[in-house]
């Protein structure tokens, strides 16, 4: 086995263990998204990141954290409705590896032409069957990701969903536990 690949396996492995030990102790949601976005950045792959979001009412995606993308990639990409084509790509929950360029859906899109990115990755994160969360990856460098990465990132999502669906209910009993006192 080539020592490379070996070495990018038992890091991949240990950003997984240290994520899954920080999560466990996690008890806000924006505290939990750092630390997830940083363990993701960890990847030697990786150097652009965002998650979103999915509202539970409205079906709509948010950014809700990022690191790595240019301003105009903010601006451009910071939501989407529950009826763009980059919304309902995330919701059929699965994983999604492509160049930068051939993820451009619309025409909102075109602002995004110009970015330095090359490989991407879109991971739904879920909750059961639900997708509530998906992680937007990219490279600057690569032009995609090895199959050891594409591993970790899934099992970080999968571990993800499990921890977002806990911090939520969490923060609502806390706002039904307010709402009782007042």
């Amino acid at each position: 086995m080539d020592v490379t690949e070996r070495k990018r396996k038992e890091k991949l492995l240990y950003i997984q263990r240290d994520l899954g030990i920080a999560l466990s102790t996690s008890s806000s949601l924006n505290e939990t998204l750092e630390r997830l976005l940083d363990s993701c950045l960890q990847i030697d792959e990786i150097n652009a990141g965002g998650i979103y979001l999915i509202d539970e009412e409205t079906g709509d995606m948010t950014l809700a954290i990022q690191r790595g993308f240019s301003p105009n990639f903010v601006e451009h990409a910071s939501s989407y409705t529950v009826n763009s084509p980059n919304a309902k790509l995330v919701v059929i929950g699965q994983p999604v590896y492509k160049q930068h360029i051939d993820l451009l859906l619309t025409s909102r899109d075109d602002a995004l032409r110009h970015e330095n990115l090359r490989a991407t990755a879109i991971i739904p994160v879920k909750s059961g069957k639900k997708v509530i969360a998906a992680f937007y990856l990219a490279s600057s460098l690569e032009l995609e990701f090895p199959d050891s990465v594409r591993t970790a990132l899934e099992t970080i999502a999968t571990q993800f969903g499990v921890f977002i669906s806990r911090i939520r209910l969490e923060e609502k009993l806390k706002e039904c536990r307010k709402r009782k006192k007042s």
